[in-house]
């Protein structure tokens, strides 16, 4: 047999073991988020007892502005995953992610003594969980992260991003609201073409607020400290509407899944 025949059928069940890969992992990811266990170590349902709740009003008159120290660093977010899902769960939109253990996205320095892996985002609409100064917004954005060791001071880390509606399309956010047609039904999982997730999740380094408080997807609630973009980023009215179509278990459509604003009582909110 010639070399140039050995290489094309060398190439070919290459093609056809990449395939094979590629179907086995989407089947995977797919499974686990069903039981909602991907990139998650494990939840810790009694240390949702250790933080006062969230969400706050962020009174930028009361806030403390620390001096700038060492930048937040955000570590392989410009890398592209290869495989990204998205799932309704019947109370919000899950966004979660497969790569390899040496390839996860994580967070560290700043307020951070440990690396922080990111573990799904979530999205709130009907206005945003957060407030700035009593000003609410259309979209927030939440991501979760975790530290592979329950030690202190915080086991959870929770990037919030918050949006306002303008006549701008955001580019980023299209590819999550062009694929919620497919998200109607409350347990409809889908995968996403990969993209980067810095397009999506913009790596600030500093002017974020920062307080401890609870995180919660519809499902599970969990200790965290929050780390709250200052910039606020543009999203259309029609994008925001193609979450109001997604449905809940009861098959009604979810107009809005933002919790209640909660008093900040003894805690203290820090500008870094």
């Amino acid at each position: 047999m010639s070399p140039m025949i050995l290489l094309m059928d060398y190439a070919y069940e290459s093609n056809c073991i990449m395939l094979l890969l590629s179907f086995f992992m989407s089947l995977a990811l797919i499974l686990n988020l069903k039981s909602a266990s991907i990139l998650l170590m494990d939840f810790y349902p009694s240390s949702v007892n250790d933080f006062l709740p969230s969400p706050i009003n962020i009174d930028r008159r009361l806030v403390l502005a620390v001096g700038r120290g060492t930048p937040l660093m955000w570590r392989n977010y410009d890398a592209m995953p290869p495989a990204i899902m998205l799932l309704n769960n019947g109370s919000t939109v899950v966004m979660r992610i497969s790569c390899a253990p040496q390839c996860k996205p994580h967070l560290r320095g700043s307020l951070l003594n440990d690396n922080y892996y990111f573990v799904e985002a979530s999205f709130k609409w009907g206005g945003s969980e957060h407030t700035i100064s009593s000003r609410r917004f259309a979209l927030e954005l939440q991501v979760l992260h975790a530290k592979n060791a329950a030690t202190p001071p915080f086991e959870y880390v929770t990037i919030s991003y918050l949006f306002v509606i303008t006549q701008c399309k955001n580019e980023s956010m299209q590819q999550i609201t062009e694929n919620l047609d497919a998200l109607i039904n409350a347990g409809s999982v889908i995968e996403v073409p990969p993209f980067d997730l810095c397009s999506l999740f913009w790596p600030f380094e500093n002017d974020y607020y920062s307080y401890s408080g609870t995180y919660h997807n519809g499902t599970t609630t969990l200790s965290t400290q929050w780390l709250i973009c200052a910039s606020i980023f543009n999203i259309s009215a029609p994008q925001v509407a193609q979450f109001g179509k997604l449905c809940n278990r009861d098959g009604c459509r979810i107009a809005g899944n933002s919790r209640a604003l909660v008093p900040l009582d003894n805690r203290q909110v820090l500008l870094n």
